[in-house]
């Protein structure tokens, strides 16, 4: 596998969760993020290969950003922005937003 270091953003659920997994699997590093500190636990307990990094957080806040950038060590090379939350199953545009950060509500 030519990527081995990796940032997977929203690796609690779903398609996050599936691709922090199939990195790890390959036995690649995978900084595992999610707004939820049990999902990425559950996601710890479950790992096989690789090594899992895990920083929760909202990645609309520039200090979960820094712990991210921190944990990559200087490197990084892919990442997977897997994190959204869908408000109703309403279409991106007609969701409503933070006016002061421009981000969705994610609670």
């Amino acid at each position: 596998m030519c990527w081995t270091d990796v940032i997977v953003a929203g690796a609690g659920l779903g398609i996050g969760r599936a691709t922090a997994a199939r990195f790890l699997r390959e036995g690649a590093r995978v900084v595992a993020t999610d707004i939820d500190e049990n999902r990425l636990a559950a996601l710890g307990r479950e790992k096989a290969g690789g090594i899992l990094l895990t920083v929760a957080g909202d990645i609309c806040r520039e200090e979960v950003v820094r712990r991210i950038v921190e944990a990559c060590a200087g490197h990084v090379d892919a990442l997977a922005n897997v994190a959204g939350i869908m408000n109703g199953f309403l279409p991106a545009a007609e969701s409503m937003t933070i006016p002061e950060t421009g981000c969705w509500p994610s609670t």
